[in-house]
């Protein structure tokens, strides 16, 4: 029988393990991988700070608005009762006294993969702050920022129609930088799905009717259904009962979407756009013109012939023809092809492509028109099955019309028999502000289109390489770009930072490379659950958990 180690022997080899183990993580958090929490909105709604979760009670949509410090009181709840209306149909919820706050997203950021390569366009990336002034007490590089890459070393940068323009610094050779494009970032889709931000989902329907006679209804809280029918025979339900199943009886028909209601019910155009989780704060609502949309649903289809039409106005690729209509066509054999229809009514063909798939009567089928950064797309059950880019050169980008207020939006429909709907929904591209602090004639990136040209101001945005002087520049923006604290409004840079990467010049707005912490990949612990919504959160929210992009 062997003797054992003595207890001496493993009482160190014990206090080795844990002294090694201490290491390890203190050397995996330190060069790989490393958690922080999102402390304000500016990256809503991809991630979220501190917000009040909001549950409608008429409709059943569920919603997140932000909040901060000043509405918590030193129990963590609001001191006074805070108003919030659903964005689906209008109603007005309360979050009452004693109600908490939820914090911010805890995320994972991973630190070492930007060793290896360089960071793409369109990442979620952890910086220190190069601002000139101190955050909560500290100087600002000593504060971690999270944004979302859109400009790289090399680089000119220009903000118009709500897209992102890039070109060789020093020249105007700009082309919009696709948020869509492959090339640019392997996680493109995963990146558009998570920008989208809703309009109108069909499946969220008011119990109470959507009218002036119950709790959260008032003159300025009515609610009606935005679809309304064109032609043919629909079963949509009541103008303030809609149904969740739209039923076309058959023959040819559509139904077209109302953006800009009456005066008494919900809109969705100029400055009553609305951006959900801004508002409890003083974020700036200014005419948002709406152009690149998600239109989508799921279409069961009877036997026999199906034609399926989602349409949309916008610029495409003529400039000289002004608005068209782009409209996607979707047969039962899953042929897809998307034609430009002038304002006389003359049709161009696009592109055409077909799925690995039927449109098979009695089953739902998910299908998808996309408009985004002058790139149109049609997807059938998560498959993108035709793509068109329209790639406008910088002076037919100048010749193109003013971008209108919100786009004209239909369904048709020609089968031989009944087709159903569901999941009608509608959603919206970011759109992003250049104008978020106007201080100067020209905001930071900002160009604007006038007498047939584009003109970008007098401090054009050119980031540049990394030099024995000095270190490569990136441009930063949040994701909620109403209330985003980033690239567009810094005005003064730390004198150490200036100094030692920026060559001692006043480079105010982006962001040294070197300061670079990592790439935001995943929300580990989200806001938990409370058993109330006055109580602290106990149970961890498992359904928040997930990568971002």
């Amino acid at each position: 029988m062997q003797p054992g180690p003595a207890p001496d022997e493993t009482v160190k080899e014990t206090i080795e393990s844990i002294v090694i183990a201490f290491i390890l993580a203190f050397v995996f958090r330190a060069f790989i991988v490393e958690p922080f929490i999102i402390p304000t909105g500016s990256m809503a709604p991809t991630m979220l700070g501190a917000h009040l979760q909001m549950n409608c009670p008429s409709c059943g949509y569920s919603f997140d608005v932000g909040t901060d410090a000043s509405m918590a009181g030193e129990t963590g709840s609001i001191d006074e009762a805070q108003y919030a209306d659903c964005p689906m149909c209008n109603c007005e919820i309360v979050a009452d006294i004693g109600t908490r706050v939820k914090a911010g997203d805890r995320i994972l950021v991973d630190k070492f993969s930007y060793h290896l390569k360089d960071p793409a366009r369109w990442d979620i990336v952890v910086f220190k702050a190069p601002k000139g002034r101190t955050i909560g007490g500290e100087p600002a590089p000593r504060t971690n920022f999270i944004k979302r890459l859109v400009g790289l070393p090399g680089e000119r940068v220009a903000i118009l129609d709500g897209n992102i323009f890039i070109a060789p610094a020093g020249t105007d050779d700009f082309r919009i930088a696709r948020k869509t494009d492959p090339e640019t970032n392997h996680h493109w889709q995963k990146i558009q799905r998570a920008i989208w931000q809703p309009i109108y989902h069909s499946q969220y329907i008011p119990i109470d009717n959507g009218q002036a006679t119950g709790p959260g209804r008032d003159e300025r809280h009515v609610w009606r259904v935005p679809w309304n029918v064109e032609s043919g025979q629909w079963d949509l339900g009541t103008t303030r009962h809609a149904k969740r199943v739209y039923r076309f009886e058959g023959g040819t028909g559509s139904i077209r979407f109302d953006m800009r209601g009456d005066t008494d019910t919900i809109r969705y155009d100029g400055e009553d756009a609305r951006f959900s989780y801004n508002q409890l704060s003083s974020a700036i609502r200014g005419v948002n013109p709406i152009e690149d949309i998600r239109l989508a649903c799921s279409v069961t289809p009877s036997e026999g012939k199906l034609l399926l039409k989602l349409s949309t106005t916008a610029r495409l690729d003529r400039p000289d023809l002004g608005v068209e209509k782009l409209e996607a066509h979707i047969n039962e054999q899953g042929e897809a092809s998307l034609l430009a229809i002038s304002e006389d009514g003359a049709e161009r063909l696009l592109a055409t492509g077909a799925t690995r798939k039927t449109l098979r009567p009695g089953i739902a089928t998910e299908v998808e028109l996309w408009l985004v950064d002058d790139e149109a797309s049609v997807w059938v059950d998560g498959e993108r099955v035709v793509v068109q880019r329209f790639d406008l050169s910088w002076q037919q980008i100048a010749d193109r019309a003013e971008q209108a207020t919100v786009p004209d939006l239909r369904i048709g429909l020609e089968s031989q028999k009944p087709v159903e709907l569901r999941r009608v929904e509608l959603d919206r591209d970011i759109y992003y502000f250049p104008e978020r602090f106007p201080s100067t004639p020209y905001a930071r990136a900002e160009a604007k289109r006038r007498d047939g040209m584009i003109l970008l101001g007098d401090n054009p945005l050119d980031l540049r390489d990394r030099s024995p002087a000095h270190d490569a520049e990136l441009f930063v923006l949040g994701d909620n770009q109403p209330a985003s604290e980033d690239g567009r409004g810094w005005e003064d840079v730390d004198a150490w930072v200036k100094l030692r990467y920026f060559d001692g010049q006043e480079r105010s707005g982006v962001v040294p490379s070197s300061l670079l912490v990592g790439r935001a990949f995943m929300v580990y612990y989200p806001a938990p659950h409370g058993v109330s919504p006055h109580a602290k959160g106990a149970f961890p929210n498992f359904g928040r958990m997930r990568f971002v992009h």
